[in-house]
């Protein structure tokens, strides 16, 4: 079964509703160019997921920062992805109310990301021609995001809509645009090409909608208990009692986004102090966004 205008009311209600979710090899890695005023473009068609359209799209909710233990970056996926209780968003959100300044500016290393993951058809992979004609993950951030949410449920649908699923002659390419941001990649200069044939027949497009990666499976989201451990060990610096507790998050693309080196020097420097990490209160209590933080630390 191919992709229909049917599906395309469930992937809308699936993009628009945040989705349940724990192999980097199929994520699709966007390189930067080596000239400051270059750039990569990337050509893809997203991909429904034919047997649950709403699963088309995998929001998902992390926490990272540099261990002040080991060194590494510790990435974790949130268990707030589900709406559940997660302790280190409880507990970096706890130093923000209730810490001294020195505990705020320590906490600051510690970014809260959400980030979304959809199968795409690589139609011209400018780095890795190999990947032409295989179907990844795209991972990205509140660029693309901007970018792709008005195209299929906003102001651009009309134009776009359901076209950007299609492989057909009728279907809408994404062009991801990879320009350089002083250190960091970006995406705002990514758009939808008009409509064109990139030579995929009917009997092909049935194979390739059947090839799409479950997006749910891709990582692992602990419990609360095990972040936890994480916290303590790679934040505050206390021994584990037992077990491993390393990231199951390390991964070249992951350091993409670090956070700024200055922050994370302010972290190491006050690596001795002892945050702020009670978390008896209930989840409801400091399950707050990044937005709501900023305003905090303003008041």
């Amino acid at each position: 079964m191919g992709f229909d205008k049917s599906m395309f009311k469930s992937i809308q209600s699936g993009l628009e509703s945040k989705q349940k979710g724990g192999g980097f090899s199929d994520i699709l890695k966007f390189t930067p160019p080596t000239d400051p005023n270059g750039s990569n473009v990337y050509t893809v068609r997203i991909l429904p997921v034919i047997e649950a359209p709403e699963k088309t799209f995998f929001e998902y909710i992390s926490f990272g920062w540099e261990s002040l233990e080991t060194g590494k970056y510790i990435q974790e996926v949130s268990p707030s992805t589900h709406d559940e209780r997660c302790y280190i968003n409880e507990a970096r959100s706890k130093i923000y109310r209730l810490g001294t300044e020195d505990e705020k500016e320590r906490v600051k290393a510690v970014r809260r990301r959400t980030q979304y993951l959809v199968n795409v058809y690589i139609v011209d992979d400018p780095i890795k021609p190999e990947n032409n004609g295989t179907v990844k993950i795209m991972r990205y951030g509140k660029q693309l995001d901007d970018i792709i949410r008005p195209s299929i449920m906003g102001e651009d649908s009309d134009e776009i809509g359901d076209k950007a699923f299609m492989l057909s002659k009728e279907g809408m390419s994404l062009k991801v645009k990879v320009t350089k941001n002083g250190d960091f990649p970006s995406f705002v200069t990514s758009r939808f090409a008009n409509s064109t044939d990139i030579g995929v027949t009917k009997v092909k497009s049935e194979e390739i909608y059947k090839s799409v990666h479950d997006l749910e499976s891709i990582f692992e989201i602990k419990t609360n208990d095990q972040l936890e451990k994480v916290w303590k060990e790679h934040y505050e610096c206390a021994k584990p009692e037992s077990g491993d507790t390393s990231s199951s998050i390390i991964d070249e693309a992951v350091k993409e986004k670090e956070a700024p080196k200055k922050v994370v020097q302010a972290a190491k420097t006050a690596k001795k102090e002892e945050p702020v990490s009670d978390s008896s209160e209930g989840s409801d209590a400091f399950d707050i966004s990044e937005e709501e933080l900023e305003a905090l630390m303003a008041e």
